[in-house]
This record gives C-alpha cells, structure tokens and sequence, in this order.
C-alpha cells in the first residue's frame, strides 16, 4: 500500500515528493495514536506541561506532573489571598473521571489569609489529556476583598517536561 502510495500514474515521484508523502503519513499515523502530535509537529508548544492565566494582579500558573496538577498562587500590589474564603477547584461533570480526589474542593485555613507563594497539589488519575479547571479565591487590598474566577486549561503531563513546577516568588 506504501508503494502504492509512492508512485505516480507516470510510474515514479521525485525523492522529494516521496519523503513528503512519507512525512504526511507519520503526521497522520502520529495523530491518530498521540492527541497532541500535531501541534507537537506544528511547533506549538504542547510539551510544556503548565499554563499561566493573570488577573487583577493575582497570578495562578499550573503544572501537569505525573498523576497530579501542581496549583501556585501569588499576588502582587500588596494583594493577600483570603484563607477563610478559600481556593475552590471545580471541573466538568464529564471530567470528574480524570481526577483521584473529589471535586470540588475547597482549600482554606483558620488564618485570615495564605502565606503566599501558595501551592496546592490535586491529584489526577495521570494520563496525556489536558484538563480544564474552574478556580475562584478571593483577592484583599487593605479595604476590601474581591473574588477572582479562573478558567484554565492544563496541558497534560509528559515524561520529557524539564518544567520547574515549584512555586516561587
């Protein structure tokens, strides 16, 4: 069938149209077995293995690692992260399946606020899918606070990713 593939009705095609043939092929081969080869191929960035969204000077950046998504949260402008209010993590209905712990989950403390860099681990089921995750906290200046919603899509996790997924300031 490869043959096939490789000959023209005139009976032959350049070298050059044959590795193009053969590079379509993997592309569509790589495809069907890995959901993010193509972009993989295309050159965008579908092995960096976190995502980081910014907003009203609270700042979330998740990292996929193996079997769990690593959230660090930081804020700027003399901004605190309200611990009573508390991080809460949802997802999907139909992503419930992809997670190793009940969502959603909120995350607080009996401090009025979290120390910050704040990092919060949820453990997954592992696997090469990216996972979309609906954040709310609150955000306080000296007069008041003010809830800030995230929605951030995470790549999925590859082994080959050098990401450093540690939280800093």
């Amino acid at each position: 069938m490869l043959l096939q593939i490789c000959t023209s009705t005139a009976g032959r095609l350049t070298i050059r149209k044959q590795i193009s043939a053969l590079r379509f092929l993997l592309i569509l081969f790589a495809t069907a077995l890995i959901p993010n080869a193509a972009l993989a191929i295309e050159g965008a960035d579908a092995t960096r293995g976190y995502e980081r969204v910014q907003s009203d000077g609270v700042m979330l950046e998740a990292h996929a690692v193996h079997d769990q998504i690593v959230f660090c949260i930081n804020a700027e402008k003399g901004l605190k992260i309200s611990a009573q209010y508390g991080v809460q993590f949802n997802v999907d209905q139909a992503d419930l399946p992809l997670w190793s712990e009940p969502l959603p989950k909120t995350v607080t403390t009996t401090d009025w606020y979290f120390d910050l860099p704040l990092r919060i681990n949820l453990k997954t089921h592992g696997g090469l899918r990216e996972r979309r995750v609906h954040v709310d906290l609150g955000a306080c200046s000296p007069s008041h606070c003010t809830p800030i919603t995230f929605q951030i899509t995470v790549p999925p996790y590859h082994s080959g990713d050098k990401t450093n997924e540690r939280c800093a300031n």
